[in-house]
């Protein structure tokens, strides 16, 4: 687990922190990431959970979360299958 390892960081140590997480998943090792900087998260992830407001806004794979549904998270509840099999 990795809680906002880019959190106050110069856009130098962004890249090289990016990079490591990248290397270690890209290893086949899982990574539990928790960040506040989408660009970072989405480089990395495989599938992605986005929360606001105390809910998931939406939950899938990376290549299907777009910005807008990433703003759109703070005020919408996931209506995946996962989602809703555990209400």
């Amino acid at each position: 687990m990795v809680d906002e390892p880019t959190e106050g960081l110069s856009p130098i140590m962004i890249k090289a922190v990016r990079d490591v997480l990248k290397q270690i998943s890209q290893s086949g090792i899982a990574i539990l990431l928790v960040e506040h900087n989408p660009k970072v998260a989405m480089s990395i992830a495989d599938r992605v959970y986005l929360m606001g407001k105390a809910h998931i806004g939406y939950c899938g794979p990376r290549p299907n979360c777009r910005p807008t549904r990433m703003r759109a998270a703070s005020i919408w509840k996931c209506r995946c299958r996962l989602c809703r099999r555990e209400k």
